[in-house]
């Protein structure tokens, strides 16, 4: 792939007008945006509308009604701690985007621009690898595009998507590239972004933290000042994430899943057979089993191969 010349500053207008390709993977999603998501009478049961939708509704009312953030929610059971549970967005700040809508019209467009601002990181942290710009244009198209997202957007798994996006804004923050238009040069921007991800979907914290101290150690971005180092900026990320962490880990060591053996977390384990869909799409299959790409990112992978 070769290197054009340098993209329009995104104050410019032309930037934006050479990225509208990256509405196309949403269109996708159109039919039924204001309802459960896209499968149809499947969707009726996704998380979103068993788990995610009640509690987005329940922050709603109690912001309406009572001008607070509900702390503990008496839906199940005798209680439970609200401000504990990862699927609640309590303390992921652009989720609560979806609030400002009827729902589930909020959480669809809201998933919508995270889609679209994990395609826009991609395309910046592509053109800070010195890819062209209908390169860098491609694989941010083939990122908001893939078969696997738009599985856990029918699973309902908005935690997911919405820490997902996040990730090329991660990597774009670990590289140093004093003279790049596109980097992230704020000494904090990674533990931020890193603290968001866990925010907004803890089960992703960990691999994308592990993304980021790799590329950033492969590619020798990271400074030798303690304000760009990876440890500087992990411990930055555990403050950000505190709200969420520390009711997290009491109210876990409370839970039954404290108790789950190792059959226990293998019941619903990746089959190894099922790795063949990386390569072969899984037409009817289950939507956490996923793992086919497109065929975009295959043929892209290809090329860099060869």
């Amino acid at each position: 792939m070769t290197v054009d010349s340098p993209p329009p500053a995104p104050s410019d207008r032309a930037f934006w007008r050479a990225l509208w390709p990256l509405l196309l993977p949403l269109l996708f999603a159109l039919p039924s945006l204001g309802g459960f998501s896209y499968p149809g009478v499947e969707a009726q049961f996704s998380d979103i509308a068993i788990s995610h939708y009640p509690n987005l509704l329940y922050i709603q009312r109690a912001l309406t009604e009572f001008h607070a953030l509900p702390f503990w929610s008496p839906t199940i059971l005798s209680g439970y701690p609200f401000a504990a549970e990862p699927m609640a967005g309590l303390w992921y700040p652009p989720g609560w985007l979806a609030l400002l809508l009827p729902l589930p019209l909020g959480v669809n467009l809201t998933v919508m621009l995270h889609l679209l601002w994990g395609g826009l990181g991609f395309y910046l942290l592509l053109r800070a690898e010195k890819r062209s710009h209908r390169a860098a244009l491609l694989g941010a198209l083939a990122f908001t595009g893939m078969p696997k997202i738009f599985a856990h957007f029918g699973a309902g798994h908005l935690t997911l998507l919405f820490a997902l996006p996040w990730t090329p804004w991660l990597l774009l923050s670990a590289r140093d590239d004093a003279e790049a238009e596109t980097a992230l040069r704020h000494p904090l921007a990674a533990g931020l972004i890193l603290g968001l991800i866990f925010l907004a979907g803890p089960q992703w914290a960990a691999y994308a933290a592990l993304l980021y101290l790799v590329y950033g150690f492969v590619n020798h971005r990271f400074q030798i000042s303690r304000f760009k180092s990876p440890l500087f900026n992990l411990i930055t990320a555990a403050f950000v994430s505190a709200p969420l962490l520390l009711p997290l880990v009491e109210y876990t060591r409370l839970s039954t899943r404290a108790s789950l053996t190792a059959a226990d977390v293998l019941t619903y384990s990746l089959p190894p057979v099922r790795l063949l869909g990386l390569i072969f799409p899984d037409w009817g299959g289950p939507h956490e089993w996923m793992l086919y790409p497109g065929a975009a990112v295959l043929v892209l992978g290809l090329v860099a191969v060869v």
